[in-house]
């Protein structure tokens, strides 16, 4: 959120969306972000309410300071929107993520930075799915003849 704040002085036209079930949220001051174009939904996502605030979002930031797995990063990615992670070894360990779109995990002048860039930049993301694709049919074509023989 302090990220956002600095990023909202050069982007004032730029929305952020914070959604989701987060246990903290009764002690979260909200009307802090009244005039910084931030939208809350803190409360459970439905599966159609997730998939639409994807789809609708030019990038998604994942600001994980630790964690292990996230389906979110698959979403994000299967639906071609731009993602934003902390730099922590379960998103640089990623084959699909791009470094170039990792933030020095708890550095907010790193996470501005990323996402002056993103916020700039016209291109699509890329995520190296084609040629996981093509790995994996390979692997998969290769097994079932090895099974065949």
């Amino acid at each position: 959120m302090e990220a956002w704040q600095i990023f909202h002085k050069k982007h004032p036209d730029a929305t952020l969306l914070v959604a989701g079930n987060v246990p903290y949220k009764n002690e979260f001051d909200v009307d802090v972000y009244n005039n910084l174009n931030v939208n809350f939904v803190l409360t459970y996502l439905s599966d159609s309410d997730y998939i639409n605030f994807i789809a609708t979002s030019k990038c998604v930031v994942l600001p994980y300071t630790r964690g292990t797995n996230s389906g979110v990063v698959y979403t994000v990615i299967s639906m071609s929107v731009n993602i934003i992670t902390s730099d922590i070894p379960m998103f640089q360990s990623n084959y699909f993520l791009n470094s170039g779109m990792m933030f020095k995990n708890g550095d907010v002048d790193s996470l501005v930075l990323v996402m002056d860039a993103v916020y700039k930049s016209k291109k699509s993301p890329k995520y190296n799915i084609e040629s996981y694709r093509d790995n994996f049919r390979g692997v998969i074509v290769k097994l079932y003849h090895d099974l065949l023989k």
